[in-house]
């Protein structure tokens, strides 16, 4: 089951969208666990012993905002996909400063939330989406099953190609070549910044001129050939987050 929490103030509003999970789950035998919370404070409570794999937030409530949420949600190191449900198109812009999959209007939620939970599960697919890899160092040779997910970018270098991790400080350094991952299937979400580069477009926060900004503040240059290509790709991204 996929484990996913609601986090609204309204209790109406959640039936409504618990409906609609049922509905979907009938039609795609994929199936939920389902935590519901009306107090925000009690969700940032909980969140310290519950590893969700979802989360679909109201933008506004009294207490705690969903992006108030989302923030501390952010300064635990907490990435957990994002599903935002409001009235407030205003808001839409500001939503994309955080992992969020999609937005969700409260008066179009049947029409709007079925597509937004299939994304939610092609999402935990792709995080779930494992690669072997074979280190070679000079004194050991180890294998590592990296979730791809977690791979930030990788970049080829004096004849060896370096991975960097979400959570490796180190580049994991293979003989395999850049242009060996870039044809594997699992790489599809990965772009390449220039000839010797490739990044995983779910970590890169923005792009500003000809620099890239990943999640976790590493810059990264985009050559000049690349530039426009890179942008267009990230911009299909984010509007294909919008629901």
């Amino acid at each position: 089951m996929i484990q996913i929490a609601i986090v609204d103030d309204q209790t109406e509003a959640i039936s409504g969208i618990l409906s609609v999970f049922q509905q979907w789950e009938k039609e795609n035998h994929v199936y939920f666990e389902i935590d519901t919370y009306t107090d925000a404070d009690l969700f940032c409570d909980a969140i310290f012993d519950k590893k969700y794999q979802a989360l679909f937030l109201d933008l506004d409530m009294p207490k705690k905002s969903g992006f108030d949420i989302s923030q501390f949600l952010r300064e635990l190191g907490n990435n957990t996909p994002i599903v935002y449900i409001t009235n407030r198109d205003d808001l839409m812009q500001k939503a994309f400063q955080y992992k969020v999959l999609g937005f969700v209007r409260k008066d179009k939620i049947q029409e709007e939330l079925p597509f937004a939970i299939s994304c939610v599960v092609q999402e935990i697919q792709k995080k779930n989406s494992h690669v072997m890899i074979f280190a070679a160092h000079r004194q050991k040779k180890e294998y590592y099953n990296l979730p791809v997910s977690d791979i930030l970018y990788i970049e080829s270098e004096n004849h060896q190609t370096k991975i960097y991790t979400v959570s490796t400080t180190d580049a994991i350094i293979t003989r395999d070549s850049l242009r060996s991952y870039m044809e594997k299937e699992e790489f599809q979400g990965f772009i390449p910044i220039s000839v010797s580069c490739i990044v995983n477009i779910e970590h890169i926060f923005s792009i500003e001129k000809d620099t890239l900004i990943l999640a976790n503040k590493k810059v990264l240059f985009i050559s000049r050939r690349k530039v426009k290509s890179v942008k267009e790709m990230f911009q299909q991204k984010t509007r294909r987050n919008i629901i």
